[in-house]
């Protein structure tokens, strides 16, 4: 609403992917179905992404857009590669704050809170504090990822060479691979 894609796309250019960070400036009835909220002690409209002050419906009062749906518009409408999307919205942020020991990377003693999404980019389950878990496809096959032919770990704990070696064993069709995690532990 805000922003023109082509800005989007100088900003991470000019800047460099590792510096851009992705913010929302929704308002508490993100979430919420279209309909009357207050921000503010000020009435307000809420209508599909955006929140408009309701006795003047030309202003914007804020949006109710996730800062998902930012790192998702990024890479579907304005051209921003995932990868370069998905950091402004966790790795750069956690840094410019001072978390980035336990928050916004998928690294060793990291928390390991994720969300796993289709190629469409859609939510498929989000996952805090969860484990990798992998088996072979077939215990019998010779293969380098032996080692993670019956393998569990917490996800914080893993070291990131075994989850890239994971995921390589999954596309090569040696492993099947899941993230698991308590019921308190997998929100969706």
């Amino acid at each position: 609403i805000h922003v023109h894609p082509a800005m989007v796309r100088f900003t991470f250019q000019m800047f460099g992917a590792d510096k851009v960070i992705l913010i929302s400036d929704s308002m508490e009835a993100t979430g919420l179905p279209d309909g009357s909220y207050q921000l503010g002690g000020q009435a307000v409209t809420v209508m599909g992404k955006k929140a408009v002050i309701t006795d003047k419906p030309d202003v914007i009062a804020g949006s109710v857009t996730t800062l998902f749906s930012c790192m998702k518009n990024c890479v579907l409408n304005m051209g921003i590669p995932l990868e370069q999307a998905v950091r402004a919205a966790t790795e750069n942020p956690a840094k410019a704050i001072g978390i980035e020991k336990e928050y916004g990377r998928i690294e060793e003693g990291n928390r390991a809170n994720l969300i796993l999404m289709d190629k469409e980019l859609n939510i498929m389950k989000i996952i805090q504090k969860g484990k990798v878990i992998s088996v072979a496809k077939d215990e019998k096959a010779e293969s380098v990822y032996e080692m993670y032919y019956d393998f569990e770990e917490s996800i914080n704990k893993a070291a990131g060479y075994r989850v890239l070696a994971i995921n390589r064993g999954e596309k090569e069709e040696f492993l099947k691979v899941k993230i698991d995690g308590t019921d308190e532990e997998i929100i969706s």
